[in-house]
């Protein structure tokens, strides 16, 4: 007896074979972006940013550059998406759980200065170069402003479930601002040698004086 069904038509098997090879396409450029920036991380802390090419990072990721500049665009696009990666490995998606379920805002701000302390730590060197080459000055700045909108929200739900001290919303979160800057971290822990807990410590007794009706 024959067969009512019949083999799937040429385009039918195409998109099938796209379907299939769609998510193993997408894990090789995950996998070859992870590569790159791991490669870009090594040099820059090696041998700074202004020093490393993108050939050289090609040459340590093992693709060409033209897969880099499809990939990233620039070599400050790569420095962003290195501090981005850097965020992810602070367990940037756990402190924002912990610091969203809490109710208390004393312990809010010692769980926004230790996910600072955290974040700083894990991008110390390439933040540094973030903050002090004229060529990064954009992500600096990009930086900056998350940060400032970040402070923004904090402030924002802080005042909703507590007396804050007596200024305006903005003086609040330029005080925040100033105090969870890259400058102090890396004043306070790279130059005067204080431990990450002492910062933490620091920091989040600073954000409760400073932003706290008491």
């Amino acid at each position: 007896m024959k067969s009512d069904a019949s083999p799937p038509s040429p385009p039918l098997q195409a998109a099938r074979t796209r379907a299939y090879r769609s998510p193993v396409r997408a894990e090789q450029r995950r996998r070859t972006r992870e590569r790159i920036l791991d490669a870009a991380r090594r040099l820059f802390d090696t041998d700074g940013f202004g020093a490393t090419t993108i050939a050289a990072i090609a040459t340590e990721a093992e693709v060409s550059a033209q897969t880099i500049y499809s990939t990233f665009g620039s070599k400050p696009a790569v420095l962003r998406a290195v501090v981005e990666q850097m965020e992810i490995g602070a367990d940037a998606d756990e402190w924002r759980r912990r610091i969203a379920d809490s109710d208390d805002p004393e312990e809010i701000l010692r769980l926004w200065a230790g996910w600072t302390a955290a974040f700083f730590s894990a991008s110390r060197p390439v933040a540094a170069l973030a903050q002090d080459l004229p060529n990064a000055a954009e992500l600096a700045a990009e930086g900056d402003r998350h940060r400032r909108e970040a402070l923004r929200s904090l402030v924002d739900r802080l005042s909703g479930i507590t007396t804050m001290t007596d200024q305006t919303p903005e003086r609040l979160i330029d005080r925040a601002w100033a105090l969870c800057g890259l400058s102090v971290y890396l004043s306070l822990v790279g130059e005067c040698g204080w431990s990450d807990e002492e910062y933490t410590q620091w920091l989040g007794m600073t954000l409760q004086q400073q932003l706290l009706a008491h």
